[in-house]
């Protein structure tokens, strides 16, 4: 199996595709990491998806879709093109430039603090 949030790019993918990425990613990140969510889980998946109001029925219609596919071929080939053991940099909400050079659940708190807080935690 795939670990991390690689698991979850089918869902990220097909929340993009059906355009509710973008303010669902947040509740997805706390439901993985901070509430131990298994996403992943088609029958917890569907639980999930109805009690955020999104359309179940056409969750997986979309899922199925060509478009889903093709990004998630996208979003592998751009893994696989970049140096997995290089530390990614992301620049977040044009003023912070925060490096992964940290477990993932350490980095995504960084992450977070940043994207509400406007500060980074303390060290």
């Amino acid at each position: 199996g795939q670990s991390g949030l690689a698991r979850y790019a089918p869902l990220f993918a097909t929340l993009e595709v059906m355009g509710l990425e973008s303010q669902y990613w947040e509740k997805i990140y706390t439901a993985v990491i901070k509430d131990n969510i298994d996403l992943a889980d088609d029958t917890v998946l569907n639980n999930w998806l109805e009690h955020n109001g999104i359309d179940v029925g056409k969750y997986h219609e979309i899922n199925a879709s060509p478009a889903v596919k093709a990004l998630l071929q996208y979003m592998s080939a751009v893994s696989n093109y970049y140096d997995v053991s290089a530390t990614p940099a992301f620049i977040v909400n044009k003023q912070w430039l925060a490096y992964q050079d940290r477990d993932f659940k350490a980095f995504g708190d960084q992450l977070i603090s940043l994207l509400t807080r406007h500060k980074p935690l303390e060290i």
